[in-house]
């Protein structure tokens, strides 16, 4: 699930000056019925779908490119068994850069999560028909907090979607992102979803908050995640309840203000709690770290971009993508675009160094990688061997 707003906090290198936080002075408070469950804070570390992480399988030898096609050649795949009779080189390109390429990035987007349930915003079927919106400023911006008639419908929403992503399974692309993973050929994924699916994956994880020196999470959440609440004053993070409100005041600030009050001191007043997703008008509180780790990523020599689900209608995550996709093609690189549909003109021209587009479901890339294997590389090796066992046999007779 993507989270679809124009604000520029996330750039490369860009720090932004820190706004004020919304303070809940005029909000109900909030007295949950299970305090020591709701005061519990969560770890810096996500929970994933395992205990811990296993053992990483070895990098396979590289094998080098021998083809590449022409600057944002078109691969449409309708049916995965026609696109590898029809287009069986570009169909390799694609093969090439996701089973050789050894640092990997990955931007992905509400487009990776739809075949696990998850809406997307823009399509008839979307977050925005549903809720009334236009655009993402309309349902995701901090000002929202300032009227009673759109928290309520904010309220609404969040529920429903924390709700969805609960009964929610990763698609077949998490699982083929979390092999890139286990294999070590993946360096980073920077996803602008809120649902955290790739999480549930034993190769994939990330940390709330960011830590500031390496080592960094293999997943860097963009836009926050949908499975925490915040405190606006404190920053403490809480696991998002059931019966989550929009103005629910922060048990530890209303705790701290008890105690002040006991012995006779002023009182600070308590911030509200708020999902861990990030808004418009609202300062990025990993916004410095995502800075610290692209720019780390920059350097790392990435020879691979994969661009996912995504249409990059974000300025900050577009400009991220242009300077990826430079560094990557500085480095003979693969840079690649997944999406049902091709993206305009403007962003090709922006991002210009984009080798394939590959105008398909996400969800179809796995099938069409295991395909090519078996089609083309599998097969070259079993008509290969007999003529191997025939020489060796002619070498005995001699």
């Amino acid at each position: 699930m993507g989270k679809t707003t124009e604000h520029e906090s996330i750039v490369v290198g860009v720090k932004r000056e820190r706004q004020d936080s919304v303070l809940a002075s005029d909000t109900e408070t909030y007295l949950p019925p299970t305090p020591q469950s709701i005061r519990k804070k969560l770890p810096e570390k996500l929970p994933t779908g395992t205990e811990s992480t296993p053992t990483r399988r070895k990098r396979q030898k590289r094998v080098p490119l021998k083809y590449r096609p022409e600057k944002n050649a078109i691969l449409e795949v309708q049916d995965v068994t026609q696109a590898l009779l029809d287009e069986p080189e570009k169909v390799g390109f694609l093969y090439h850069a996701l089973t050789n390429s050894q640092r990997i990035i990955v931007v992905s987007g509400a487009g990776i999560s739809v075949a696990s349930g998850i809406p997307d915003f823009r399509s008839s079927k979307g977050i925005f028909s549903k809720y009334g919106g236009s655009s993402g400023k309309d349902l995701f911006d901090i000002n929202l907090f300032r009227s009673s008639d759109k928290i309520q419908q904010f309220t609404s929403m969040i529920r429903d979607l924390s709700n969805l992503v609960e009964r929610s399974k990763p698609s077949k692309f998490h699982h083929f992102i979390n092999q890139l993973a286990e294999t070590s050929n993946l360096l980073r994924v920077y996803t602008q979803n809120i649902d955290c699916l790739e999480l549930q994956c034993p190769y994939l994880e990330t940390k709330s908050p960011l830590p500031s020196k390496a080592p960094f999470p293999n997943v860097i959440q963009l836009h926050g995640n949908i499975k925490q609440v915040s405190c606006t004053k404190c920053h403490i993070n809480y696991p998002l309840e059931a019966n989550f409100s929009a103005k629910m005041s922060c048990p530890e600030c209303i705790e701290l203000d008890n105690v002040r009050e006991l012995v006779g001191k002023r009182t600070l007043g308590h911030g509200i709690l708020k999902p861990k997703i990030i808004l418009y008008n609202e300062h990025h509180p990993d916004g410095e770290a995502i800075g610290t780790i692209s720019e780390m990523d920059l350097k790392s020599r990435p020879d691979c971009l994969i661009v996912a689900g995504t249409s990059l209608k974000i300025p900050g995550v577009k400009r991220m993508v242009k300077e990826f996709a430079k560094a990557v093609k500085g480095c003979k690189g693969c840079v690649i675009w997944l999406n049902k549909e091709p993206p305009p003109t403007s962003i090709t021209n922006y991002i210009e160094n984009m080798d394939l587009i590959v105008v398909a479901d996400c969800d179809s890339i796995p099938d069409l990688v295991s395909g090519y294997k078996d089609k083309y590389i599998n097969k070259s090796l079993k008509t290969s061997t007999p003529q191997i066992k025939i020489d060796m046999l002619n070498t005995c007779k001699t």
